[in-house]
């Protein structure tokens, strides 16, 4: 599990290294990649904060991928989609969708929603 802190109304971009049972690098060629944030875990998947995907070879919002190959993901979260999120504690998941169609959470945790001190994005 991994605990991300976000301030509100910030970027949040987080990098996940997807490994195998081994420990190495998995190969996301062909999967399909999808990071859900939820302010209860048993809250609706259509009631998410934010759905973010990837797809292998096609399309994404969200998530990018540079070399299939590292097993590496970027998730990015932009201000615009964290504004809604409140002081607390929020729960996310990454889940990856193999090419046989096995689905499986690579990664979860806590995304601690802290308020924010500085609201312009640009100089006085």
């Amino acid at each position: 599990m991994t605990t991300l802190i976000l301030h509100q109304s910030d970027d949040l971009i987080y990098t996940a290294t997807v490994l195998d049972e081994n420990g190495d690098a998995y190969d996301l060629t062909g999967v399909t990649l999808w990071f859900t944030a939820k302010r209860r875990r048993f809250d609706a998947d259509a009631d998410a904060l934010v759905e973010l995907y990837w797809v292998s070879g096609g399309s994404s919002a969200g998530i990018s991928v540079d070399d299939a190959t590292t097993g590496e993901a970027v998730i990015r979260l932009t201000p615009s989609q964290t504004e809604d999120f409140v002081q607390a504690a929020h729960y996310w998941d990454l889940q990856l969708s193999d090419t046989a169609g096995v689905v499986r959470t690579v990664d979860s945790g806590v995304l601690v929603v802290q308020p924010g001190v500085t609201a312009r994005t640009t100089t006085p």
